[in-house]
């Protein structure tokens, strides 16, 4: 694989700008993104959302509901 291919198959792979929370891909609390750089060459192969405090309250609230909820099948 050369590192162009590398290059797409990480940006098809990763939905641009977004975090993964409880398995959907959701925009960023703050909007904020930094670049992911490609060691090997230097070239910027893609935007990542930049996580921030809101981001882990709301991903932390998310998990706490999946836990109960699943907890407390068969009970």
């Amino acid at each position: 694989m050369t590192s162009t291919t590398g290059a797409l198959a990480l940006k098809e792979l990763l939905e641009p700008e977004r975090l993964l929370i409880d398995g959907s891909w959701v925009p960023a609390v703050e909007g904020a993104s930094f670049p992911a750089i490609d060691p090997g060459t230097g070239e910027q192969v893609a935007r990542v959302a930049e996580c921030s405090e809101a981001d882990v309250d709301v991903d932390a609230a998310v998990s706490t509901d999946s836990t109960t909820s699943t907890r407390n099948i068969g009970t």
